[in-house]
């Protein structure tokens, strides 16, 4: 359960325009800067970064910044070392998708520093039979074949999209399937906050905002209900936790067509 100060951060670092300096500025007042609570202090990149572009001075975002830089550098070593493990892979012959929170740094978030990354995850589309040594970063990467469907379930195969690092095409889990994966697990899909999902979901949402989310998690789990009931739930905790609304995104681009 968020707290009133979350929420208030929450539409500070993704609501839209007066809204969110509105917040931002409610949020600033109501909080000790070093006495920030755990969950909120993984937002502080993204806020910087969505103020910044709102046109708020610099000058006034120094203690942001700190955090955002650092998370920006460490993401940086990151991606190079995934990107440099996913050429090995597919040397190799396999098929590498880049899932979790590092798909979302690079295709969702508009900036690679506003997304801290947590443990780094590759998907491959068969068993990985010769062992791949990735070089030590601070994210450790996962490599693991796509997750088969267990028996009597219906099958929800994994789509993909193309987008671009450093100059250096990846391919990457579509949103589509990333806001299933973050709808089900909810808290636990980042467990360093309860915040991480809730930008996440807001952040998919708003980059397609011509998407009819409710219609398009009806159709992906038509099969699974329960499903179904825990998607349209997380939607609506998302856009809950930025009330009053934040309207719509600035930029919002269309749903890319999975490969």
């Amino acid at each position: 359960m968020t707290t009133a100060a979350q929420r208030l951060l929450l539409r500070a670092a993704l609501g839209e325009g007066a809204d969110a300096l509105e917040a931002w500025q409610a949020w600033r007042a109501a909080t000790v800067i070093d006495a920030l609570d755990p969950d909120s202090q993984w937002l502080l990149p993204l806020l910087y970064r969505h103020l910044l572009a709102l046109g708020v001075p610099r000058a006034s975002l120094t203690r942001y910044e700190r955090v955002y830089r650092h998370n920006w550098y460490k993401n940086h070593l990151t991606l190079t070392r995934v990107v440099d493990t996913m050429r090995t892979l597919e040397r190799d012959g396999y098929a590498p998708v880049l899932a979790g929170s590092a798909a979302l740094a690079v295709g969702t978030y508009a900036d690679l520093g506003a997304r801290p990354l947590a443990s780094v995850r590759i998907q491959i589309d068969r068993p990985l039979h010769t062992p791949v040594d990735p070089p030590e970063n601070h994210s450790p990467i996962t490599i693991c074949a796509a997750p088969a469907a267990s028996a009597g379930d219906a099958a929800m195969p994994i789509r993909t999209v193309i987008g671009q690092w450093a100059g250096r095409n990846v391919t990457l889990v579509h949103p589509v399937d990333q806001l299933l994966a973050i709808a089900a697990q909810r808290d636990s899909w980042d467990p360093r906050s309860s915040l991480l999902w809730i930008a996440d979901v807001v952040t998919i949402t708003q980059r397609h905002a011509s998407a009819d989310w409710h219609a398009i998690v009806d159709a992906a789990s038509c099969d699974q209900p329960r499903l179904r009931e825990t998607l349209h739930t997380a939607l609506a905790l998302a856009g809950r936790a930025l009330a009053p609304g934040s309207g719509t995104p600035v930029t919002a681009d269309p749903l890319p067509v999975p490969a």
